[in-house]
């Protein structure tokens, strides 16, 4: 059996693992293999006590140990989770394979999740189910939505606490996690929930069939979904999904929407020749507006971002009021290293959520194997700096805020499109200014951590 140790996936000292039969793992090969994972890091990862005191961590990682004889591989799994979590980096992390992924990914409950500022809701449901698609989830397990979301967010490799709660939206449709955290009640899963019309019923998920197991969920052939629909009549955002960028003109209000899904070089039109045609658009068509949507791009490659860069310089929309980024907390790695560098040395204002990770960030994770138990391990060896060295933010905080809603999700709204869309240079004093600001000390930015504190709150 093997399991495979990630960026995407970390965390301890929450809530406790239930004791569970030991499975295919001896407590001698999970221990071999947590020493190792600990000096690797520590050997390995720039920054891996940034947010932890070097006391906090050797306890932790000896919480863990003591624990080995009595964790199953499902149970280990999740202790490992806990503690890469401490780091607070989305690539240094731990993800099932082999027979903790059959178990894990390969039971998914017959519902999906959807995070939104109203809640959580289920978006998506088996033909069985069907008539949850739509329902608010008020509680799972019998405790708190919300409260069950953060306990899942404390296995998930991330920055902030903003990219672990998108990322483990995911993560609550694994049966096999449900069951070691305590959540299942004589073999079903309670959920509650409230309908459209606020009617609140109980329903008991019981143990779903074993399925071939998959990173990108259950197969969902059949199921009842709400939102958005497919195809050309989908929100912009969603349009043209097998496409890692694209734009789009807007006459009606003389803008330009590009959709920025990864950092990496398309096929048949690299980022730089995308770039130029992007820009000798612009210059072309007198375009007043420019949107660079890089909402849900989880990155690549930092060295591609430039050209992007360079022609927002080049270009006559770089002016206050004309050029806005929409984030969410699934912007992340590369795609931050742009935001950053954006909000550096050009006038953009950002619109939508706060980012997966803050301006200066870790990453360029490195692969090694735990001989123990076969685990493969990545670890972040390399610091990206992109803004002064003592901007501590771990996010940027948008300037304007605007979080996707159910209502507007459902509807295929776009709160964030709507908003940047709708922005008056003469309303926003205290957003624009004559130049760009150096720094993060832009007034948006004064009290970012604050702010998403705020959010933050369930």
């Amino acid at each position: 059996m093997r399991i495979t140790i990630c960026g995407t996936v970390a965390a301890l000292l929450g809530a406790g693992v239930a004791s569970a039969p030991a499975g295919d793992l001896s407590p001698q090969a999970m221990r071999d293999d947590l020493r190792a994972f600990v000096d690797h890091l520590g050997r390995t990862h720039p920054q891996f006590l940034r947010y932890v005191s070097r006391d906090e961590w050797d306890l932790a990682a000896a919480a863990v140990e003591a624990k080995l004889g009595a964790l199953s591989d499902v149970g280990y799994f999740i202790e490992l989770c806990r503690l890469g979590r401490k780091v607070h980096d989305g690539h240094t992390g731990v993800l099932p394979t082999g027979d903790v992924m059959d178990v894990v990914l390969g039971q998914p409950l017959p519902v999906a999740f959807g995070l939104f500022d109203e809640g959580l809701f289920i978006v998506a449901a088996s033909p069985d189910h069907a008539a949850l698609a739509g329902a608010r989830v008020i509680a799972i397990g019998g405790r708190p939505a919300m409260d069950v979301l953060e306990e899942f967010a404390a296995l998930v490799p991330a920055d902030n606490e903003f990219a672990a709660r998108a990322n483990a939206v995911r993560l609550l449709g694994a049966w096999a996690i449900h069951e070691v955290l305590g959540g299942i009640d004589g073999g079903a899963l309670p959920l509650a929930v409230a309908g459209p019309g606020g009617a609140r019923q109980t329903v008991r998920l019981e143990r779903p069939a074993r399925s071939p197991p998959s990173f990108r969920g259950p197969d969902m052939t059949g199921w009842t979904r709400v939102g958005p629909i497919d195809g050309a009549g989908a929100p912009l955002r969603d349009r043209q999904p097998e496409r890692p960028y694209w734009f789009e003109w807007l006459p009606q209000p003389r803008a330009v929407y590009v959709r920025f899904r990864e950092v990496r070089n398309d096929g048949d039109e690299p980022i730089g020749e995308f770039a130029g045609r992007l820009f000798a658009f612009i210059e072309a068509n007198d375009v007043q507006r420019l949107l660079i949507d890089v909402r849900g791009n989880g990155g690549g490659n930092n060295y591609l971002v430039q050209p992007i860069v360079h022609g927002v310089l080049r270009s006559s929309i770089d002016r206050p009021g004309r050029l806005f980024v929409l984030t969410d907390p699934l912007t992340y790695s590369a795609a931050v290293s742009l935001c950053a560098r954006l909000e550096r040395e050009t006038h953009a204002l950002f619109v939508g959520d706060p980012t997966g990770a803050g301006p200066n960030h870790c990453g360029d994770a490195e692969r090694f194997e735990l001989t123990g138990t076969g685990l493969t391990a990545r670890i972040s060896a390399l610091l990206w700096q992109e803004s002064d060295p003592r901007d501590a933010r771990r996010w940027i905080a948008p300037d304007l805020p605007a979080p996707m809603t159910f209502h507007a999700w459902r509807a295929g709204g776009d709160p964030a499109i709507d908003a940047a869309m709708a922005f008056d240079s003469a309303a926003g004093p205290g957003l624009l200014t004559g130049a760009p600001i150096g720094d993060w000390n832009r007034p948006s930015q004064a009290d970012a951590q604050a702010y998403g504190r705020a959010l933050l709150r369930p």
